[in-house]
Parts: structure tokens; sequence; C-alpha cells
């Protein structure tokens, strides 16, 4: 399992007494997902499928990004071990 995601911004800022780096990630969480899903899609060892995990999210006072509520599932389909 994992993440990922576009940073489209950093800063300095002081938190509780500490300087803190912050970051502001890309509204659009699903176009890093795509970019990633379309370079697997390229290797013939991997396949890529895209699942509805949730219902999609719109930006609002409750959210400051949109998703289709989609994760990206890869799997191996071909073992280069098993062809050796």
């Amino acid at each position: 399992m994992g993440a990922i995601s576009f940073d489209d911004g950093l800063g300095v800022a002081p938190h509780s007494g500490i300087i803190t780096l912050l970051h502001t990630i890309d509204a659009d969480v699903d176009e890093s997902r795509d970019k990633l899903a379309d370079s697997i899609s390229y290797r013939s060892r991997w396949e890529a499928e895209l699942e509805q995990l949730t219902r999609p999210v719109a930006v609002d006072e409750d959210h400051d990004y949109y998703t289709d509520g989609k994760v990206l599932i890869i799997e191996l389909i071909q073992d280069l071990a098993a062809e050796v």
C-alpha cells in the first residue's frame, strides 16, 4: 500500500514554538495516481487497474482537494524469477 501526491508549495512557519516545514498538496489528488497508472501500463510485467473505493469528493468547506474516489491496484502479472 502506498500514496502518491504532488507537492505544489513549501513554506516555513512557527508551530507551537517550533519552526516547521509545511507543504501543500495539489488539490487534484487523482492526477499523480493517473500518471503512475499510465507509466505502469507501458510495462508488460505489471497490470494497473482503477477500483472505486469511496464516493467522489469535491472541494468545499470540509475538503481542500477533489477526487473521483478510485484507488490504483497494481499487480505483478509476469514474474521474472519464474522465467529464469
